[in-house]
């Protein structure tokens, strides 16, 4: 199968799935619907990217285009889902979903509830336990993925959505330990302004 795979760079999934015997073209640059119909792929995967596709590229599959993000949405959907569960004491969690025309609003394939410690984990180990999360989920259910018989649920409740710009509102949170703050003391640093 040729999977286009919307990724900063190679990972661990890119690598994995080539092992399983897909072809995998990786790409981190705005997409458009020309480059896409130039690669042809069967499937396309969004880990990380940072670029919003226009229905006239997520829709050219035939697999569908598929994100990986890590929160239990509804909740956190858009920029920095790990710091806002824990500040808005939200579901914790990775989610698979098909993209549509919104931020991480599509039908939801598959999703895992993750649960921290907020005496030991910080926000990097947060962000890296999400992250381990979302590879394992995917693996499992690659075989459903990749043959397109998942079964998918409507995202139900308003959950909620951040912009990169609403960062400002917790980054005095991360000092000085940046992101090795310890959760606890995250959610402890005051209101959000």
């Amino acid at each position: 199968m040729k999977i286009l795979f919307l990724t900063p760079e190679a990972n661990i999934l890119t690598k994995w799935l080539e092992d399983q015997g897909e072809r995998i073209t990786v790409w981190h640059d705005k997409l458009t619907r020309q480059e896409v119909e130039r690669m042809a792929p069967d499937m396309i995967l969004s880990y990380n990217y940072s670029f919003l596709l226009p229905p006239s590229i997520f829709v050219y599959p035939a697999l569908k285009t598929i994100n990986l993000h890590i929160s239990y949405l509804p909740w956190n959907r858009g920029a920095d889902p790990n710091p806002w569960s824990h500040l808005e004491n939200t579901p914790k969690g990775v989610s698979i979903h098909l993209v549509d025309e919104g931020i991480d609003t599509g039908p939801v394939i598959c999703q895992r509830e993750v649960f921290f410690d907020d005496q030991r984990d910080t926000l990097r180990t947060s962000y890296e336990k999400l992250q381990l999360e979302i590879q394992r989920l995917f693996r499992e259910n690659w075989p459903i993925i990749r043959g397109g018989s998942y079964q998918i649920s409507k995202q139900s409740g308003a959950g909620s959505f951040h912009r990169r710009s609403d960062r400002i509102k917790f980054s005095s949170r991360l000092e000085p330990k940046g992101w090795d703050t310890l959760l606890q003391d995250f959610k402890r640093a005051g209101q959000i302004a």
